[in-house]
């Protein structure tokens, strides 16, 4: 391990020494230079399932809602929408009226290959697209249920007929008729799974629609090469948004952050909560375009330095997402100065990060690098298959495999260090989380107890039991890890790999035993976390574990439709209760999320909800010159 560290320091010295001489020999210029993980499933917003996906196609297409670029806790805003929505005074009848003048980018698809104007029906038509099986879209989700008419076509679609909750009022005013109180649609109106596409682009491309996006964002897609890159260049004929003019204050509510609720048809809607990364109660008001010390917003918090408030967006012509199925590769030419941003690979993090204080290594400082930390709602876990005939039938096996798994060395294995331990459904910095429930257990003993009480003692007669999830180098060390925690009680573990494809497909067919799952949140309610344990959600919907109590469904069933409040509060508790009665999961860590990025990138800030954030970036060219000359 020792020779390793050396030489992985070596490593790193002698690339940051080449860091300007190769920078030399190149052109600098304004371009974005960033990074995904994985290749993207697919671009179109349908398939917005995962954070992959979603970045790549929120560069691409618009919702009618946002997040707040620097605003903390978040709040939404109209992006699409010309303001926020307006309820009935029963809360079932939602009517938005839409920009006018907003137009899908220039495609061969449109007459003359000049795009038309977004109108309220491309909106229904986008929607209708989501419940459509034949799409193969995961984000059926948002809609079923909620939306009147809605089931029924999904059950048989067709296009041409109208659906009773889903009415364009005018070109520009869309209205949505409810089926029930649904607090959490201005959520679910700013993800992708909503953003309209032109009937046209669909039917032109069909099948290669998913890798020929026509949608209304500051950025064309130009070219995209599989496991190298995306190319997008700046949208010549897009409308104009100004980067935000300045935070606001936030107020303390104990263990998060709220802004003032609105009524929504004689309730309150779902206020946003988030824990500050700083505590003191500074506002955060502008002054002179520079945030105050001590403002307890998260975007005070990461850096002083001064954003471009006010300006038009996007600032970059060109972006380059770069595609890096291994981590190592995509490292290296971030010390060379040819990406942006990124986050610190595990097997990099030491070499790079001082874990005393958990800053920078002072050879990265020297380069300007500069590391931001934030604690997202992202939470881990190892997920049982309930259909399982072994696993969803042993209670007392599940136990004995929860009882046996360290998750406090497993962060530090594959947590950094810094994440958080957990031990319920909903993550620390969601509303709903239950701060008084102790620390999940880890307790050999009391696991071949457990295993005992299963039927199968020292782990005799069991079979083995396979463990699945991606192929890549992380997700190999992790299985290891596994199949090591398991063998002290007597469980043998088969690991399985997998690409990123085959592991979806597998979690959708309940093929699995158990899986490394985690949920990154879709927006700042316990009912994004909760419905994950949701019987109707059960595989292929996002309830990959299918588990299905029907206390817990009826439980479910109220806290949907109900504010934050005390009772509320009381009823998820009842939720967590049985959760932790059953064990469909084995609770491993909340992340901690440590990215780095160049000196010359401006108005970075992380966001847990957004994925529409490139365009608020910004390369300083005199920065780069000067970090770039030899």
């Amino acid at each position: 391990m020792l020779k390793a560290q050396k030489y992985a320091i070596l490593q790193l010295a002698l690339f940051l020494l080449m860091m300007a001489g190769c920078q030399s020999k190149k052109e600098v210029d304004g371009t974005l230079n960033l990074v995904l993980r994985e290749n993207p499933q697919s671009l179109d917003p349908v398939m917005s399932q995962d954070a992959i996906a979603a970045y790549a196609i929120g560069t691409v297409y618009e919702t009618l809602y946002q997040y707040h670029y620097l605003k903390r806790p978040y709040e939404l805003e109209p992006l699409l929408a010309e303001k926020m929505p307006q309820y009935s005074k029963d809360g079932l009848t939602v009517t938005i009226p839409i920009k006018k003048g907003v137009f899908f980018h220039d495609n061969p698809c449109f007459p003359d290959g000049k795009g038309r104007e977004v109108v309220a029906e491309d909106f229904i038509y986008a929607f209708k697209r989501v419940a459509d099986t034949k799409t193969r879209s995961e984000g059926w989700w948002i809609f079923d249920g909620k939306i009147l008419g809605m089931n029924a076509f999904r059950e048989k679609p067709d296009y041409e007929k109208p659906i009773e909750g889903l009415k364009a009022l005018d070109k520009y005013t869309l209205q949505i008729r409810l089926t029930k109180k649904y607090p959490q649609l201005n959520y679910i109106l700013a993800m992708a799974y909503t953003a309209p596409v032109p009937k046209e682009a669909v039917e032109k491309y069909k099948e290669e629609f998913a890798w020929n996006p026509v949608g209304t964002g500051p950025y064309v897609l130009k070219e995209f090469v599989r496991s190298s890159k995306l190319v997008y260049e700046k949208n010549k004929n897009f409308r104009g948004e100004k980067f935000p003019l300045k935070p606001v204050a936030a107020t303390s509510t104990g263990g998060g952050v709220r802004v003032a609720e609105v009524s929504i048809g004689g309730m309150q809607a779902m206020p946003v909560y988030k824990v500050a990364s700083a505590t003191t109660s500074t506002p955060c008001k502008d002054t002179e375009n520079k945030l105050p010390q001590g403002c307890n917003t998260q975007a005070a918090s990461q850096t002083q330095e001064e954003y471009d408030y006010g300006k038009d967006l996007p600032f970059a012509e060109k972006m380059v997402i770069h595609i890096f199925i291994e981590r190592q590769p995509m490292w290296l030419k971030f010390l060379k100065g040819e990406l942006d941003h990124t986050d610190i690979p595990k097997d990099s993090f030491d070499t790079s990060v001082d874990k005393t204080t958990m800053e920078l290594k002072s050879e990265l400082l020297e380069k300007g690098i500069v590391l931001t930390k934030d604690q997202s709602s992202t939470q881990w876990w190892l997920g049982f298959n309930m259909r399982d005939p072994l696993m969803g039938k042993n209670k007392f096996l599940r136990k004995a495999i929860a009882l046996a798994y360290d998750s406090k060395k497993d962060i530090e294995l594959f947590g950094l260090g810094a994440a958080q331990a957990a031990n319920q459904i909903i993550p620390s910095p969601i509303a709903g989380h239950n701060v008084n429930l102790p620390p999940r257990a880890y307790n050999l003993e009391l696991a071949k107890k457990m295993l005992e009480k299963a039927g199968y003692p020292g782990g005799k007669g069991l079979p083995e039991i396979n463990f699945d999830t991606e192929g890549s180098s992380k997700h190999r060390q992790i299985a290891e890890y596994v199949t090591q925690q398991m063998a002290q009680i007597g469980i043998k573990i088969k690991a399985n790999l997998h690409s990123r494809p085959e592991y979806f497909d597998m979690r959708k067919k309940s093929k699995h035993q158990i899986i490394l799952d985690g949920w990154i949140a879709d927006y700042p309610d316990a009912e994004n976390f909760l419905q994950l344990l949701y019987g109707p959600n059960a595989s292929p919907g996002m309830n990959n574990s299918s588990f299905k109590n029907l206390e817990y469904d009826k439980l479910f069933e109220k806290i949907a439709a109900m504010p934050p409040s005390a009772e509320r509060q009381k009823l998820i508790n009842k939720m967590t209760d049985i959760f932790l009665e059953e064990e469909p999961w084995v609770p491993n860590w909340v992340q901690k999320i440590f990215n780095v990025r160049q000196s010359w990138l401006k108005n970075y800030l992380y966001s847990d909800f957004a994925y529409n954030v490139f365009k608020y970036y910004r390369v300083d060219l005199e920065e780069k010159k000067r970090r770039s000359s030899p």
